[in-house]
């Protein structure tokens, strides 16, 4: 099994997800040498940092190398050997900044296109690809002119990625691909994920400020990363795969409100409500937002994060890819008798910034994560 990614947070889940199936002989994974650290250190750290206990790990190889570059950078006889030696392919990698289609494109299509030809190339191998949920929002050919955070360069990528595999599938290559919802902290990570480097935290607190959020039953797109990885799993060793699939855990923008103690009112008056606090004519509210000295990136997700909220418009286009992706969707499995508001409590109380930490004061679920041994199980 050849992993890529699995120093990303999804990536990192997989292989936990991978390494624990007896089904797998074993796994290899491509890591760039970015630091004088060594490579299988890095995947280690990786997997400190999230809370991820990685079982078996003498099934596990890894390999000095670049997805984004021909023969993933590898030496032509390494190369060749990884082809003969791997039977099945999971590509969880790839950029998540918010920047420009181009940008993505280069770390996304054109690896995506490379990845077939390996998976064709001597051995026959299947191809699992981590897509994304966010390529459902392009459903039409105007919403390409769109750009808030629905329609950025990451979910044009996503949507471009989710063609060139549904196409290759219908031409015989052996490839499925997972629509991965919002991924967060799970109950065997003890719900730790990558905090506010992720919008939701944001966007939470936003809400929270104004104390409400618009009333809808629209399913929000999320579920814990150990969950989707198992998912991908069972998927990849079914007799009978899905092509495409979206795993998903029920959680409504009213359980949010029930959850928070927000009130949920009608899309006009939510509107309202952000623009009174956050006024668009208002330059100094807005280089409060958009502070000078925050990084580039942090003041692009936040300005998205607002035009997306401003634009009522948004709501419907949101239950419309929603109910798009419920229809190859398949709710994901919690332990126990867990609820998903049991899980945004526990991944809010854990990972919530602490300059947002006023957050888990308003959780009215008793959802608390419980402490575990993290490490490495021989």
């Amino acid at each position: 099994m050849l992993l890529l990614g699995a120093n990303g947070f999804i990536g990192i889940n997989m292989l936990r997800a991978l390494l624990d199936d007896d089904r797998v002989e074993g796994v290899t994974v491509l890591v760039r040498a970015k630091t004088s650290r060594g490579i299988r250190d890095r995947v280690l750290a990786t997997a400190r940092r999230f809370h991820v206990t990685l079982p078996n790990v003498h099934k596990l190889v890894v390999l000095e190398g670049d997805y984004t570059q021909p023969d993933f950078g590898l030496a032509p006889a390494d190369y060749g050997q990884l082809q003969r030696a791997i039977g099945a392919v999971v590509h969880a990698a790839g950029s998540t900044l918010y920047a420009p289609y181009l940008h993505h494109r280069g770390q996304g299509l054109v690896p995506m296109l490379r990845l077939i030809e390996f998976c064709l190339e001597g051995r026959v191998k299947r191809l699992e690809v981590i897509g994304s949920a966010a390529s459902a929002a392009f459903t039409r050919r105007r919403d390409f002119f769109k750009f808030d955070l629905f329609h950025s360069g990451y979910p044009r990528n996503k949507w471009v990625t989710h063609q060139v595999a549904v196409e290759a599938h219908r031409r015989g290559v052996p490839v499925t691909m997972c629509l991965a919802p919002y991924v967060m902290g799970g109950p065997k990570t003890d719900f730790h994920d990558p905090g506010g480097r992720y919008i939701a935290y944001r966007m939470y607190s936003y809400l929270r400020e104004i104390g409400k959020i618009y009333d809808s039953d629209v399913q929000l797109p999320c579920a814990p990363a150990d969950c989707v990885a198992d998912a991908v799993v069972e998927n990849l060793f079914s007799p009978d795969p899905r092509t495409v699939y979206y795993p998903y855990m029920p959680f409504t923008a009213r359980d949010a409100a029930r959850l928070f103690g927000w009130q949920p009112v009608p899309m006009p008056e939510f509107i309202a409500a952000l623009r009174r606090t956050y006024p668009l004519n208002s330059p100094g509210r807005l280089r409060t937002l958009l502070k000078p000295s925050a990084a580039t990136q942090l003041q692009i997700k936040r300005a998205l994060i607002l035009r997306t909220l401003l634009n009522r418009r948004n709501e419907q286009a949101l239950r419309t890819s929603v109910e798009h992706l419920l229809e190859i969707g398949r709710p994901v499995t919690l332990p126990g008798d867990m609820t998903p508001s049991d899980v945004i409590a526990a991944c809010m109380r854990t990972n919530a910034p602490r300059s947002d930490k006023h957050l888990t004061r308003d959780i009215t679920s008793p959802a608390e994560p419980q402490p575990k041994f993290v490490g490495i199980r021989p």
